[in-house]
């Protein structure tokens, strides 16, 4: 695929076929301005070699070359020309510098701080350099070239710095959020750039093309990367600006890189029936010619082969092998005159039977990108389908060069308005959909939706004053109705389409005029969201129903806060209005914060950007009221003693737990009777090392020393953990489910519960599995489920000591396995897992 690199001589001549094509549609052009940016770049790049191996002169006379084909004028050139001479007039220094920071950032990891110092202090005056030498080149090339070359330059360079990112995931830049911002971000900066002057787009687009021609030289990785980035921008935005040259061979060539075995395939398809189908299409095409002078018409009939990429994006959507795509190529007549196009239609339409679905009236309706053309598809005897384009030499030539077409009809390198309202509509599009997505928190990708934006504009559709709306295919009366303006698309419940009252679902027909039914005090449903085709529609809706129901989940989180102060005996009013009494400076979240009332402290305290967040989170039961109140309370009571309005307590006032007399007795700071409960993470029975922990509603919860949930609570609220101790009651009974495999046998169960007595252990509750279970071994186990009574931890210690004498080889504690015989000889118990740092009550 490579080919032989050029040599300078090779490239001289290059340029001079340049001028000699400017000159045949441009005689009057400035071809000293031309020559000058030649030498100019050819100097800046002398020493500059492509990763092809060519000079790298060649590059922007290449795209100089491009831009000919679609007749761009001399300055357009000129920019192309000098395009990468600002940002490459350093460029070896620039690789000179990376390897630098790789060395040095190497050297500092190496802790050799004094040879890493030297060598940045290198990379730092080396960047400076690089830095005056831009400024100077910069300063050239607006004195030497003006100030609308040097503003189209810098407008291309940066288009060139944008990357566009998250093509295959959003990991390289933080996350779906962050990856949907930067692309709306270099979007808008690259559309920015080129509303400027439309022509920076035509340079990139050019510019583009080139470097895909050239992809071979590239690694593979790159090629994929440059490639997508082709597919679904830069061709897009080639179609948009119909500048359909470009688009045609950038998706063919993104197509080669991307999916290069379809392509192959495809492409060698159509090489071994070429052939044949090329006798037809000049038999279709004689016919026609022969029919149009017998009207007394003088036409031009071509044929044309359809490119390898729209034969496969229409394998892709009908669902179909090659062999069944018979329309692979597309007869263009161009007549004089509109009028005449007409006539063209009807002399087709004699000649064969045409299908009525495909027929596209682009003439009476010209697409937002300013195509016109009649389309029709007829069936011809002994081929099948196959598509007629009729269009005037004037709308031929804006289908061949878009919006480009404009520039040869104003004089002094202006550009015309035609080209500089295309630009606007993309920016007014771009900007609409990054203020949608503001308050979209769908999960799509940006990317997408900006590319189904410039995939839109298929069908036509009326207003009832004749204002022309263009609309993706299937659009519905919703997506006509956002187009006409969002409230228009909030308020609508209908829509009137000829004399027919139609519902909202209903998919228009290209040339319909529709007229939207409105009524007050309504809004979107989000119904809408399964049938509506557009993205700005889609997008608009989401935000209404977000917007809405937002307000509704703060309501419920509000209602839900005022019902859990009730329960716990306390007037939530009041509560604000002693927070709105405290000192500024305990409203505070630190010196440098701005005073906050309490839910919004509680808010951030929590992770939530806003009180009103925290609210809708608490009304979707995403977190629970009792929680949140809990910590506006203590916040509040925090603060208050922190203001002197309020005294610090003694001692801890709680009353006894109704399961004291079972649980025991806790001693705690030398208060007695406090409520408590065991937390269920580490089981501590009596005998233990344990602490304990203030939980807010539920007294406190008992842990052992070495529970692992602890160090987690100690750095969070150390003033919530304090010493606790057992007391000494002697007959407080602690219940614990156990749960044992043994090797099945005869009697077992009466030598457990024998077991049972012996060591002192109350069964409360015992449950045994009736079918066997296989073992490892391949002999049967039962599996015996228990509710036991302990004293201490010293008999639940004696009795899994004295188990596997049983025939027990598995023994589990509230799930958590207590002793493993195939993992540990020794019938020594191990302790239970936490269950980790995420409740310190232990529930």
């Amino acid at each position: 695929m490579s080919a032989k690199p050029k040599t300078h001589e090779q490239i001289d001549q290059e340029f001079e076929r340049l001028l000699v094509r400017l000159r045949a549609y441009r005689p009057s052009a400035d071809f000293d301005l031309l020559r000058r940016a030649y030498t100019f770049a050819a100097q800046v790049h002398l020493t500059q070699l492509r990763q092809s191996g060519e000079p790298y002169i060649a590059h922007p006379v290449a795209a100089c070359h491009i831009l000919a084909d679609v007749e761009a004028d001399e300055i357009a050139m000129a920019a192309a020309m000098l395009h990468d001479t600002i940002e490459d007039c350093a460029q070896d220094e620039e690789r000179e510098i990376k390897a630098s920071q790789v060395l040095h950032d190497e050297l500092r990891a190496a802790g050799k701080k004094g040879q890493a110092d030297k060598l940045q202090t290198q990379i730092t005056t080396q960047r400076q350099f690089n830095e005056r030498l831009k400024d100077e080149l910069s300063h050239e090339l607006r004195e030497s070239f003006g100030e609308t070359i040097f503003e189209l330059v810098e407008g291309v360079t940066r288009m060139s710095a944008v990357r566009l990112v998250n093509l295959g995931g959003p990991e390289e830049v933080g996350g779906i959020d962050e990856a949907r911002r930067v692309q709306a971000e270099n979007l808008r900066r690259m559309v920015m750039a080129a509303s400027r002057d439309p022509r920076v787009l035509i340079v990139k687009l050019a510019d583009r093309l080139h470097n895909m021609q050239t992809l071979y030289a590239k690694r593979r990785p790159k090629q994929l990367k440059i490639a997508r980035e082709t597919e679904v921008i830069y061709a897009k935005l080639a179609g948009w600006l119909g500048v359909w040259r470009i688009k045609w061979e950038m998706e063919d060539l993104a197509l080669r890189y991307l999916r290069p075995e379809a392509y192959a395939e495809i492409e060698r398809r159509v090489a071994r029936t070429r052939d044949e189908r090329m006798v037809e299409i000049h038999a279709v095409v004689d016919r026609i010619k022969d029919a149009a002078t017998k009207a007394g018409l003088t036409v031009e009939v071509q044929g044309r082969p359809k490119h390898i990429y729209s034969i496969y994006q229409k394998m892709l959507r009908q669902g179909v092998d090659f062999d069944e795509i018979y329309d692979l190529e597309a007869i263009r007549v161009i007549c004089d005159t509109s009028p005449q196009c007409y006539m063209m239609l009807g002399i087709v339409h004699n000649l064969w039977p045409h299908q009525q679905e495909h027929f596209n009236d682009y003439i009476s309706h010209a697409k937002p990108n300013g195509y016109q053309s009649i389309h029709t598809k007829v069936i011809v005897p002994g081929h099948g389908p196959m598509e007629v384009q009729i269009r005037t030499w004037d709308m031929h030539r804006h289908a061949e060069y878009g919006v480009a077409a404009h520039w040869r009809y104003k004089a002094d390198g202006e550009v015309n308005e035609v080209m500089a309202e295309r630009i606007t509509q993309m920016r007014l599009r771009l900007e609409t959909l990054m203020r949608a997505d503001e308050t979209d928190e769908s999960d799509g990708d940006f990317l997408s939706e900006f590319e189904a934006t410039l995939d839109e504009d298929d069908i036509f559709v009326t207003t009832p004053k004749g204002d022309v709306i263009g609309l993706p295919r299937g659009a519905t009366v919703v997506d006509f109705a956002y187009r006409i303006h969002t409230e228009v698309g909030h308020t609508c419940v209908g829509a009137r389409v000829g004399r027919r009252i139609v519902p909202l679902s209903y998919q228009l027909q290209n040339g319909e005029t529709v007229e939207i039914l409105c009524r007050e005090n309504t809004g979107p449903s989000r119904d809408w969201l399964r049938w509506v085709q557009t993205s700005s529609a889609r997008a608009r809706i989401r935000a209404y129903l977000r917007r809405h129901e937002r307000a509704t989940l703060v309501e419920t989180g509000s209602a839900l806060l005022a019902d859990e102060a009730r329960r716990q005996k306390c007037d939530y009013k009041d509560l604000l209005r002693r927070d709105h009494a405290l000192p500024a400076a305990q409203r505070r979240r630190s010196t440098d914060q701005p005073v906050e009332d309490v839910l919004m402290r509680v808010a951030h305290r929590r992770g939530y950007p806003n009180s009103e967040q925290m609210l809708s989170a608490i009304g979707e039961h995403l977190v629970s009221a009792e929680q949140i109140f809990n910590l506006i309370r203590d916040d509040i009571e925090q603060a208050e003693i922190a203001a002197g309005l309020a005294d610090e307590p003694d001692a801890i006032t709680v009353r006894p737990s109704r399961e004291t007399n079972q649980q025991g007795q806790l001693s705690v700071s030398g208060a007695s009777n406090v409520l408590f409960r065991r937390a269920k993470c580490c089981q501590p029975l009596p005998g233990d090392d344990i602490v304990g922990y203030i939980t807010r509603t539920t007294g406190i919860a008992i842990h052992r020393t070495d529970c692992p949930n602890l160090p987690h609570w100690r750095n969070r609220e150390p003033e919530r953990v304090i010493e606790v101790n057992w007391s000494d009651a002697e007959h407080s009974l602690y219940h614990v489910p156990l749960e044992v495999r043994a090797h099945d046998r005869v009697g077992l169960l009466r030598d457990l519960t024998g077991l049972m007595s012996e060591v002192g252990v109350n069964i409360t509750e015992a449950n045994t599995i009736s079918a066997p279970i296989a073992s490892s071994a391949g002999q049967s186990t039962a599996l015996v489920r228990l509710q036991l009574e302990f004293m201490n931890r010293h008999q639940l210690d004696e009795l899994v000591r004295r188990l596997p004498g049983l025939g027990v080889f598995k023994i589990s504690l509230r799930g958590e396995v207590y002793y493993d015989a195939e993992k540990s000889s020794s019938p020594v118990p191990r302790r239970p897992r936490g269950a980790g740092p995420t409740d310190p009550a232990g529930h």
